[in-house]
């Protein structure tokens, strides 16, 4: 069987009639100046975490893995219990009116996000990733915002060895007011044969202005010697405080499909 070998990379840029330029997208790893405590009870223990002293830890973290093996805990290895997480950090005056969020590769398990005294949400599985929108809620000019994370790993709860607290990387992601919405790309290939292929593109833009726009999405594909291939672009309207989806389509000529016998690899 073959299959159409998709060109390596696809960008997304998005211009607006108002700014005149490229929204700028800033992604930053957000693993540093984390301070720790935990309790190990099983059931949560308020007064033991309350008085627990707190340290500093890099992240990824994992209480468990720093315990002694202990045959009497619930999950008869590593103990559990509960953690609490907290960073401080500043934003300049430079990132108001952009769009923040935190993203978090994986918390074990049932945690619960605050910024600012405002609670985000909880998330009760432990190996799905997930989002929340800090825009509302933060400080800018230098002062000082507060983000605490809450994990509860009550056992025993997995077949294997879970880990305890945040063990993936946290990012923190800087949008303009127009931008491609979070896993807002989908691509597909409708009609593939060895003379031609077509390959549409779905992408979701979101508006978080209050003013209907009409931007510009512009796609750049890259083939797989990292050489520009083809640039869509497309003019849109999108209501305010809203999204839409708007669809791209390319047809490429004698496209090289992969099989097994027949393998092609990014050249780099």
């Amino acid at each position: 069987m073959k299959y159409l070998e998709f060109p390596i990379l696809i960008a997304f840029f998005i211009f607006t009639c108002r700014h005149e330029a490229k929204a700028k997208i800033e992604t930053i790893k957000f693993n540093d100046n984390w301070q720790f405590k935990f309790d190990t009870a099983n059931t949560p223990d308020e007064e033991g975490l309350a008085t627990a002293q707190w340290s500093n830890v890099q992240l990824p973290h994992d209480w468990s893995i720093e315990l002694n093996f202990d045959e009497t805990s619930p999950g008869a290895s590593l103990r559990g219990g509960t953690g609490l997480y907290r960073k401080y950090f500043t934003l300049d005056n430079s990132d108001q009116g952009k769009n923040i969020f935190i993203d978090f590769d994986g918390v074990y398990m049932s945690s619960t996000v605050w910024i600012n005294g405002q609670k985000l949400g909880t998330r009760p599985f432990g190996y799905i990733s997930f989002r929340y929108d800090l825009t509302p809620y933060l400080k800018f000019g230098g002062q000082k915002n507060e983000l605490l994370v809450r994990a509860e790993n009550r056992q025993p709860n997995s077949r294997w060895y879970s880990r305890s607290g945040i063990y993936r990387n946290i990012w923190i992601s800087k949008k303009g007011s127009v931008f491609v919405d979070q896993w807002g790309t989908y691509i597909t290939a409708p009609q593939v044969s060895n003379q031609s292929a077509a390959v549409k593109v779905q992408t979701k833009i979101r508006n978080s202005l209050n003013d209907n726009i009409t931007p510009v999405l512009k796609t750049l594909i890259y083939d797989n010697k990292v050489d520009l291939f083809k640039t869509l672009t497309t003019t849109c309207s999108v209501a305010g405080n809203s999204m839409t989806t708007v669809e791209q389509e390319v047809v490429i000529q004698n496209p090289q499909l992969w099989s097994t016998e027949n393998r092609h690899f990014v050249k780099r």
